[in-house]
Order: C-alpha cells, then sequence, then structure tokens
C-alpha cells in the first residue's frame, strides 16, 4: 500500500542522488505527469466523464467511443437513404 509507494520515492530519489542525477529524475516525473494529465483531460472533454482509475485510459476509451458513434450515425445515415432510394 502507502508504505511500498513512500519507499519506492525514498528507493529512486536516493538512487538519483548518488548517481547525481535528481534533475533527470524531476524531468521524467514532469513528463509522466503531463502526459497523463494531458490524456486525461482530452477523454473528459471528448466524453465529458473520467471513466477508468488509471486516466490515460480516459483519453483512448472516449476516442473509441467517439469513433463508433460517428460511425454508428454514419450507418444510420446511409440505411435512411437506401430507404428513401426505394
Amino acid at each position: 500500500g502507502i508504505l511500498y509507494q513512500i519507499a519506492h520515492a525514498a528507493v529512486m530519489t536516493t538512487f538519483a542522488l548518488w548517481c547525481g542525477r535528481l534533475d533527470v529524475l524531476f524531468n521524467a516525473f514532469g513528463v509522466l505527469f503531463g502526459l497523463v494529465s494531458g490524456c486525461h483531460t482530452i477523454g473528459w472533454l471528448i466524453n465529458s466523464t473520467s471513466m477508468e482509475s488509471v486516466p490515460f485510459e480516459t483519453g483512448i476509451k472516449a476516442f473509441a467511443m467517439w469513433l463508433e458513434n460517428t460511425r454508428e450515425a454514419d450507418k444510420g445515415r446511409q440505411s435512411r437513404r437506401q430507404i428513401k432510394d426505394l
């Protein structure tokens, strides 16, 4: 649980300090935070909800659902056109 996460953070920070790469650790954290936050926000904008506990899945699922809804709407238009042409 939480102790594992605290221990992991301590090990990563200690290792980064030992290697003199604390800046790389902070840059990696910033990039990952930005990526997850961006994907979550895009998914929320597309679908107006957060669907998963893993934020980047929200963006992927919302985009897939949008594509599926668009495809179903196109199918509906095509079938109405075919009926109309009869």
